[in-house]
């Protein structure tokens, strides 16, 4: 098991594969936002596994970004990722409630 900085990379991975998945069956999503969407979520992944190193400018960001994309990959994501088991819920909460309200959108977590 690898760890770093307090971040379960294997449990992350694990994590990330779950919002790919789910991010496939998410239904009426064009392609190219999906394929945008999984670029970015690629990018959150790689600053979410710096665990306290992590830049929530870079986070903050990339959730604007994907609440621009849709909701409806928002609410996806962030149900994850902010989960207890993704041991950084409570920064996914903080960054992707102020991506929601700076695109003037709720996001249901």
């Amino acid at each position: 098991m690898t760890v770093t900085q307090g971040v379960d990379q294997v449990a992350l991975a694990a994590l990330f594969n779950e919002v790919h998945q789910r991010l496939n069956a998410l239904p009426g999503v064009q392609p190219q936002d999906l394929a945008y969407a999984k670029v970015i979520l690629e990018e959150i992944q790689k600053e979410v596994a710096q665990g306290e190193q992590a830049d929530e400018s870079i986070l903050a960001l990339k959730f604007r970004e994907i609440a621009q994309i849709g909701p409806d990959i928002l609410d996806v994501i962030t149900a994850i990722l902010a989960s207890p088991a993704a041991g950084i819920a409570m920064v996914v909460r903080k960054i992707a409630k102020k991506a929601c309200e700076e695109a003037g959108l709720e996001l249901n977590l």
